[in-house]
């Protein structure tokens, strides 16, 4: 765990980069209600959530696993 709070996408990027990219080639960064970061090597990108004019209760429990799965599915589809 950190010690300290990483306060925007670029310092969570940084500190991956720094110090997870060799020990995983992806890494999942869930924002919770913010979105998801997925960082590669070489690579990164952010994905908001779906914002609209209407307010909408949404479930997330399992959401984490959901993306985590289709990942893998990818993955090993791609071999």
């Amino acid at each position: 765990m950190l010690k300290e709070s990483l306060k925007d996408n670029k310092e969570i990027i940084d500190y991956v980069r720094t110090n997870l990219v060799g020990m995983a080639e992806n890494v999942i960064i869930s924002l919770g209600g913010e979105g998801a970061l997925y960082i590669a090597k070489r690579f990164f990108t952010f994905c908001s959530t779906i914002q609209g004019k209407r307010k909408m209760l949404l479930i997330l429990w399992g959401a984490g696993d959901s993306v985590v799965a289709g990942f893998v599915n990818y993955m090993l589809k791609r071999k």
